[in-house]
């Protein structure tokens, strides 16, 4: 019955019986695919509570039920394949690695999608480790993928041997710089001279490592126009092959800690003994609660590493320099709060400066000198202490 009626509306609409079956086969698929959608977003309304799943469900499900469709289709309109490569005029072994390809290729979105279903299921709220999740499976699909397609394609040790040494001698002559960036890109993940998230600085720009990927790391600028060291905005790329080529200087190898100076100047005439009791007191409060981690993981590090840090206290140093003293505060700081240290430590220096009478800040100025007057008495200044001040 059913052939008979599939062969009558062949002759009425002149498609061949195989086409009209594929169509009829193609309908039924889809209209199944439409009612599977429809229920499961109702089931999405009623069923899940939780807005992580909810959220997951709604945005990986539909598209895997797509790949299906898809897939499914495929399956429909290339299951005679002959007639498919005869359509095409392509040989049918080379048809089958097609439609072989096609599906290594669905099969690999596929396993994005349910990568991404076990990242927001398990890592709903931790960005730093879903961004190193997602990149070790995307990395580890497309390694399968690859392997696939070379088996599907290269089925022989004679093409395998034939493509890699037509691959070689292109390889050789055109693409030196890929092969360093490549090469580059292993260098970076076995010996890991920088992370995702440290702060480096590499051909005289600085930023922190925002992506590593096969040919090129990237990195989100910092300083330049900016003060302190914060983030600019823009995002530098580099090919791996810099690495090779340039000093790397990484903020967050072994600890988490810089050294960071403020030279704080004050005038010849202020009492600077005081100045200087009263920044040893500022820098203390503000910076010794970080010592004890800064330290922990200084010694930490000096396990894997030659460290020579003697003392990890903030200290005060003196100086003079043109237009008075100076007294520089050296301390440790995290990378990235450096500016915030600063800015809390010179707060408590102006507050605490301003107390004081005796205390002034120095700034570039111009002041005559008399020595007669002013000098010492041994210099060549008044004769001695209460005599008479000439003019």
């Amino acid at each position: 019955m059913y052939k008979t009626w599939l062969k009558t509306i062949s002759e009425i609409s002149h498609i061949s019986p195989e086409a009209l079956e594929n169509l009829i086969t193609s309908t039924i698929v889809v209209l199944c695919y439409l009612g599977v959608r429809l229920g499961f977003k109702r089931y999405i309304r009623g069923k899940i509570n939780s807005k992580k799943l909810a959220e997951v469900a709604t945005e990986v499900i539909p598209s895997l039920l797509r790949l299906l469709l898809l897939g499914a289709l495929l399956g429909i309109w290339l299951s005679g394949q002959a007639s498919v490569a005869s359509f095409f005029a392509v040989p049918d072994d080379a048809m089958e690695k097609v439609v072989a390809s096609i599906y290594v290729y669905l099969a690999y979105i596929a396993g994005k999608l349910l990568g991404e279903a076990f990242i927001g299921i398990r890592y709903h709220l931790d960005v730093d480790k879903q961004y190193s999740v997602r990149k070790n499976i995307q990395i580890s699909i497309s390694i399968l993928c690859v392997a696939a397609l070379f088996k599907i394609w290269i089925a022989t040790t004679a093409d395998f041997s034939t493509y890699l040494g037509l691959l070689s001698a292109g390889i050789a002559i055109a693409l030196q710089d890929v092969i360093v960036s490549l090469v580059g890109w292993i260098y970076l993940l076995t010996v890991r001279p920088f992370k995702i998230g440290d702060r480096i600085e590499i051909d005289g720009n600085r930023g922190d490592i925002t992506d590593i990927k096969l040919l090129q790391f990237s990195m989100l600028e910092t300083g330049n126009w900016i003060q302190a060291e914060q983030p600019t905005g823009r995002i530098l790329s580099f090919p791996n092959s810099f690495v090779f080529r340039n000093m790397i200087a990484n903020y967050n190898t072994g600890f988490d800690y810089i050294f960071a100076e403020m030279p704080i100047m004050v005038t010849f005439e202020s009492n600077w003994h005081k100045s200087l009791t009263i920044l040893e007191d500022i820098v203390k409060v503000e910076i010794g609660q970080e010592n004890a981690d800064a330290s922990w993981q200084i010694h930490r590090a000096a396990r894997t590493m030659r460290l020579s840090f003697d003392n990890f206290e903030p200290k005060v140093f003196t100086s003079v320099a043109d237009s008075g003293v100076v007294l520089t505060l050296r301390f440790l700081c995290r990378v990235r709060e450096k500016r915030v240290v600063e800015e809390r430590v010179w707060k408590r220096v102006l507050d605490a400066f301003a107390k004081h009478d005796d205390i002034d800040f120095a700034y570039p100025t111009q002041r005559y000198y008399v020595n007669h007057i002013e000098g010492k008495a041994e210099a060549g200044g008044p004769a001695a202490a209460g005599a008479p001040v000439p003019t």
